[in-house]
């Protein structure tokens, strides 16, 4: 349910779009004027009590028998041993890579395959790894235009091949967007038509992470974009 009011909250009162017409290399100048073709889219610990024992009128030997009065002390002994406890994950300054994906960098690994919609290891890798470039496969799952702008855009993208199968990850977004200028768009089969469902390879630099109440998207600025 949080991942449709992710493309809620990326649509704002603006409705999704299901395609949007690349155009023809537009001058900059004209960036806001320009118009598009579009269709719809711890443990319990128990303390032993000493039992007392029962008073003998008849005294079986001359030296009084003494108990103890303190009871048999509770173990204090920590459970969890070293062998018990995850692998740290290496810290940005280890994790030196040029480009960070699943395979070389384990702290990418760990944010791909979280299935927490707002995890705590989304906010911690935004702000260890910042302006770091990952790489990935993704999918466009909504792009809507972006305040009043006829030739920018809010765009969705998820991990994966499909943005109906959710396989773990956040929910990236390129914001405010010039599709031609800013998606730095490589390749020889580009379409015509940047639309949702369109399956790309992404290298983005991390930018930030926003939490707005249970609404947690993950900002890139793309540095290039293929089609796959």
């Amino acid at each position: 349910m949080l991942r449709t009011l992710y493309k809620t909250a990326l649509i704002g009162s603006v409705g999704l779009l299901a395609s949007c017409a690349l155009p023809a290399m537009p001058d900059k100048s004209a960036d806001q004027t320009s118009t598009i073709t579009s269709t719809p889219l711890s443990s319990l610990v128990s303390t032993r009590t000493p039992t007392k024992t029962a008073e003998n009128p008849t005294p079986t030997s001359s030296s009084p028998t003494s108990t103890s009065s303190n009871p048999s002390p509770t173990s204090t002994e920590d459970p969890t041993t070293p062998e018990s406890l995850p692998p740290a994950l290496p810290s940005a300054e280890d994790d030196t890579h040029a480009v960070l994906n699943i395979q070389n960098s384990p702290r990418f690994a760990a944010i791909m395959t979280e299935r927490a919609d707002c995890s705590p290891l989304f906010e911690e890798f935004a702000r260890d790894f910042k302006g770091r470039e990952v790489e990935f496969d993704g999918v466009i799952a909504a792009l809507a235009p972006a305040k009043n702008y006829k030739t920018r855009f809010n765009i969705l993208v998820s991990q994966g091949d499909d943005a109906n199968v959710f396989v773990g990850g956040p929910s990236f977004q390129f914001r405010d967007k010039n599709i031609v200028y800013d998606l730095k768009l490589k390749g020889d089969n580009i379409p015509d038509h940047l639309r949702a469902g369109d399956k790309v390879h992404i290298k983005a630099e991390v930018e930030k992470y926003e939490d707005n109440n249970g609404i947690c998207l993950f900002l890139l600025t793309p540095t290039e974009t293929k089609y796959r």
